[in-house]
């Protein structure tokens, strides 16, 4: 579904109170084998969180960017204030997707979920 289709299916993030952007984070699940709490500096990391922001409209929303291998586990203490998540991740993240959309949902935000999963 385009992300156009996506916006005004869902009230709350096709009207925004008036005089502020919409809040919209993207995060790039990670879990590592043993829940580690673990980060990876490598070079070279995946860029569909940034693929999915740049396809967000920055007139309408304040985009922030979360990578958990790069920046580490995201604090669930963290989840208010947003509008709308993007999730994204494989397989051996999907349990940690749903974590996170628990966590966001408690609080009102709208969560859209995709990646690599069977």
């Amino acid at each position: 579904m385009p992300l156009d289709e996506v916006e005004q299916s869902i009230p709350s993030v096709t009207k925004p109170p008036s005089g502020r952007r919409l809040r919209a984070l993207v995060i790039c699940a990670h879990l590592r084998p043993g829940r580690a709490r673990l980060r990876s500096r490598h070079f070279l990391q995946p860029l569909t969180g940034v693929h999915i922001g740049s396809l967000i409209d920055p007139q309408r929303f304040d985009v922030k960017l979360h990578h958990e291998d790069w920046h580490g586990p995201f604090d669930p203490a963290q989840t208010a204030g947003y509008d709308i998540l993007f999730l994204s991740g494989l397989q051996a993240d999907f349990d940690r997707m749903r974590q996170l959309s628990y966590f966001f949902r408690g609080t009102g935000t709208v969560v859209v979920a995709g990646g690599s999963i069977r």
